[in-house]
């Protein structure tokens, strides 16, 4: 994500910049140097707290990360390698350390470090760790690379008993046929309320066929019951499946997904890029993903990769041909089921937590978090942070992802010194996490007092010359008073929720705003107080700019995305520009096929209500590519290229 966004843009419309700069002062919001999310909120530096004993590597020197206002962070324990938690009945924590074949149980000691017990040993690489019951039994299940195990628990056990082997055979690295080499051979799993058993089943390689036609099938999630029995495919097309988890009072599973690396440029287009690997495509294609798995599904790989390019943006994305593996369209990308939320390429998703059923604060309940490893192959790193996902009720889906903790790597020297993996919530409302790069479990601990959070419920944004943003409170009482502050001057106080800077209006749904003017050109700071039964809270402080418009000048922008009615295709080409434009010429595949004179610029002209199109039948089957060239003031300007499908 880059250091600075556009507020307020519509994903896959830069039409709006241009409309932006032409009316406006435009604002830029940041957050301690990062790009201003959207809920929960603000993150604040923070020193990490690490006991003495445990102030060794690299945690010899301070640590700092940003994190959310009201909390703090610290060291629990130093696990090597630490990977997938689970929180046992009674509070322990286990944690899986593949590279020592253990899995570890980590007990509170007072007020001294914790104590730390060989829960289980001599497995294959142990990766996730489900605790489950049936009927009045407490299993823990815990997967191997080659089979899965499940023990009886007791409270209290600090080591695993009555094991039970229910799956073996499973692929690893051990299989002839692979000669020592498995990419991906760590296994997850989750059980649901109906005493199913779900194994991811990941892919041996980055992209290969192989892996859809071995038995059992790879890439993919297989179901079982609970003791192991009646296996079957459940779904595939899931190149590296990692945090299987169900969302809390429901039957629907959800995985996070290492997609491929290295994608050649698919479009056959102007670019001359066709069939090749180029690092500013690679850098953010094909998205990570974060969707539902349903029975029967196939969610694509390798064959078709979801493309984040379009007006959907991260959101059920269409699929683009792979090159390597099906250029010429054997395999039929319009079956795929779509990926319902995209996570930048490369940020390597691991843990999912889902927070409805749990303590974490309620500000962030409605939501989930992921552990995003980090990047290894990206000209820039991306990922090494927790993201928490905010829940679309409506929709039952991921929304707006937010960064929850950051700083394990250095923007700047691209440097990391952690690699977080899994999150799990205790009892108390604190969230442990996994760091196997520098080997310890951390503790975001929430303190105590009702919290303030200024932009967690919308984005603070420009409109006009107005800026908007809202304050959160997650407390037991309504607070008497919310104030803002600009540079540290009260600029606004507002009494009643919804806390808006500016206040509202009786409709609910439009909200005045505060006028950029009374802020001038230059850097600024955003925060606020809140007041409940006579104490004050402060919020994190937000940082944003506001800058003078630059000199307009001519854009274009596919205004109207390509789509499809009978035998036509449509699009609209949109100009910012002081002059009109003398023409707007339309090219499909590099060749010009229509030149429009007048506003509105419809590919193949106009009618009063809608455009002619352009004719399908001109086209063969397969993936095309759209762009439009303006002429103002004898200088051509050129839009992106918008890539569509004839079938």
């Amino acid at each position: 994500m880059p250091d600075r966004l556009w507020a307020r843009l519509s994903p896959g419309r830069p039409s709006a910049v241009g409309a932006a700069l032409g009316v406006a002062t435009c604002l830029l919001m940041q957050v301690n140097g990062s790009a201003m999310p959207t809920v929960p909120g603000a993150v604040v530096r923070a020193k990490v707290q690490v006991p003495t004993s445990m102030r060794t590597d690299k945690f010899s020197v301070e640590r700092y990360l940003n994190i959310p206002p009201n909390f703090d962070i610290s060291v629990y324990a130093r696990i090597s390698k630490a990977r997938f938690l689970a929180v046992s009945p009674n509070g322990d924590l286990l944690v899986s350390q593949p590279s020592t074949g253990k899995v570890l149980l980590v007990r509170p000691n007072g007020s001294g470090d914790p104590t730390i017990y060989d829960f289980a040993g001599d497995l294959r690489k142990p990766h996730d760790i489900v605790f489950h019951n049936i009927g009045s039994t407490q299993y823990v299940y815990i997967a191997e690379t080659h089979q899965i195990n499940r023990y009886i628990y007791t409270s209290g056990d600090t080591s695993a008993q009555s094991r039970q082997v229910i799956i073996t055979n499973l692929p690893d690295s051990s299989l002839p046929e692979l000669e020592g080499a498995y990419g991906h051979e760590l296994k997850n799993i989750a059980l649901d309320a109906n005493n199913k058993l779900y194994v991811s089943i990941a892919s041996t390689c980055n992209a290969c066929s192989e892996d859809t036609v071995s038995d059992p099938v790879r890439a993919a999630i297989y179901r079982y019951n609970a003791d192991g029995t009646n296996g079957r495919l459940f779904a595939e097309g899931l190149r590296n499946a990692e945090g299987l988890a169900f969302l809390p009072g429901t039957s629907t599973l959800w995985a996070v997904v290492n997609n491929r690396d290295n994608i050649a440029y698919p479009f056959d287009d102007s670019t001359g890029n066709y069939g090749k690997v180029v690092p500013a495509y690679v850098d953010n294609h094909p998205p990570e993903e974060f969707t539902r798995v349903l029975d029967g599904g196939n969610y694509g790989w390798p064959f078709c990769n979801p493309n984040p390019d379009t007006t959907n943006g991260y959101f059920n994305m269409p699929f683009d041909r792979d090159y390597e593996l099906n250029a010429g369209g054997g395999v039929d990308c319009g079956t795929m089921n779509r990926i319902d939320r995209g996570i930048q390429a490369h940020s390597a998703p691991l843990g999912l937590t889902f927070l409805q059923a749990g303590n974490f604060p309620a500000l962030y309940r409605s939501g989930a978090i992921v552990g995003l490893h980090g990047s290894w192959n990206r000209t820039q790193r991306t990922g090494y942070k927790i993201a928490h996902f905010a829940w679309d009720s409506s929709t039952q889906r991921p929304g707006a992802q937010v960064d929850l903790i950051t700083g394990w790597v250095d923007s700047a020297t691209q440097e990391y010194w952690g690699r977080p993996v899994d999150t799990a919530v205790d009892a108390q409302g604190t969230l442990l996490i996994s760091d196997d790069s520098s080997g310890a479990i951390y503790k975001l601990t929430p303190k105590s007092g009702p919290v303030l959070s200024v932009v967690p419920d919308r984005p603070s944004y420009l409109q006009g010359e107005v800026m908007y943003t809202q304050a959160a409170v997650a407390s037991s009482s309504a607070p008497s008073g919310v104030q803002f502050f600009v540079d540290g001057k009260a600029i606004w106080t507002e009494g009643a929720s919804p806390h808006w800077l500016g206040g509202d209006q009786n409709s609910g749904s439009v909200v005045p705003g505060y006028g950029t003017r009374s802020f001038g050109v230059g850097s600024h700071s955003l925060s606020a107080k809140m007041t409940v039964k006579g104490v004050q809270y402060a919020s994190s402080t937000v940082q944003f700019e506001i800058t003078a418009p630059p000199a307009p000048k001519a854009s274009v922008i596919l205004d109207k995305v390509v789509y499809a009615r009978g035998a036509k295709i449509y699009a609209q080409a949109s100009v910012a520009a002081t002059t009109q434009p003398t023409s707007v010429q339309f090219y499909i595949d590099g060749k010009a096929v229509w030149t429009e004179k007048f506003a509105p610029y419809w590919l193949a002209g106009d009618q009063p209500d809608q455009a002619n199109g352009y004719s399908t039948n001109n086209l063969t089957p397969g993936t095309h590519s759209l762009y439009a060239v303006a002429t103002v003031n004898g200088t051509q300007y050129t839009s992106a290229t918008v890539h569509f499908q004839v079938l």
